[in-house]
């Protein structure tokens, strides 16, 4: 018995429109649709999130040599996937708390002090420097072919799972120093450049690599944060008399 898809009207007899790809079997959304939807398009070890944690964990130069070739269909996209890390790792900061939040940093200006929360600015940060580290990677990194968008895409990929590996290191450790956070996740970026853009066995020059890309991008990204401060500043009058009080 024939179908009409009802995505893009083609006739089918099979579980799935040849066309678009669409199942010609369409429920009404419902609860238990919403349910069913989440749980097998993400927590599912053959495709979704945790099939891409597992193959970023396991073989993630494998991962993205197959992303890469077009082989995306098993896998979370890039940007998905990162937002994903982001709520957990809100979900996260909301059980346990913020590793190392530290109080307001106070600007005093015209001797008005008006207090700056800086973990609002910590999700901007964290999309720059996805951002600006991809033109690092594609400076230290041209010799692997890559380009510029793929080194953009790969960097959501690299920095949602150095998030989501702290987030579960702090998590079973207990961990609240932020100095050690820090150091964690730098590990893991060294890390997975090393694994990603290496064929052979890891050499100490290889992880010297990693730890030089990891301070080129870190100076982008202060450049870029400045540059935005500066501008801040400049607009909104605060670049005279201006001081900082500690907040620790």
């Amino acid at each position: 018995m024939s179908n009409l898809c009802k995505n893009c009207n083609s006739e089918t007899t099979d579980l799935f429109c040849p066309h678009c790809g669409q199942s010609t079997s369409t429920k009404k959304i419902d609860w238990a649709f919403c349910f069913t939807e989440f749980i097998f398009n993400n927590f599912t070890f053959h495709k979704g999130m945790l099939f891409t944690i597992k193959s970023l964990v396991l073989n993630p130069k494998k991962m993205v040599e197959n992303y890469l070739e077009g082989k995306r269909i098993g896998y979370t996209g890039a940007v998905q996937f990162f937002l994903f890390i982001l709520i957990f790792k809100g979900i996260i900061s909301l059980i346990v708390g913020d590793v190392g939040s530290e109080k307001p940093v106070t600007i005093t200006t015209n001797g008005n002090s008006s207090p700056i929360d800086m973990q609002s600015y910590i999700r901007p940060m964290i999309f720059i420097f996805v951002t600006i580290s991809s033109l690092g990677n594609y400076l230290i990194y041209k010799n692997r072919k890559f380009s510029l968008a793929e080194h953009f895409v790969l960097n959501f990929y690299i920095i949602g799972m150095c998030i989501f590996l702290t987030q579960v290191f702090d998590l079973i450790t207990f961990n609240k120093s932020q100095y050690l956070h820090v150091l964690i996740m730098a590990l893991i970026i060294i890390s997975y450049y090393i694994r990603i853009f290496y064929d052979r066995k890891i050499r100490i020059v290889d992880f010297i690599k990693g730890i030089w890309c990891m301070i080129v991008n870190l100076i982008f990204a202060i450049i870029v944060v400045l540059s935005g401060i500066i501008i801040y500043g400049y607009q909104h009058n605060l670049l005279q008399n201006l001081s900082f009080s500690q907040w620790w």
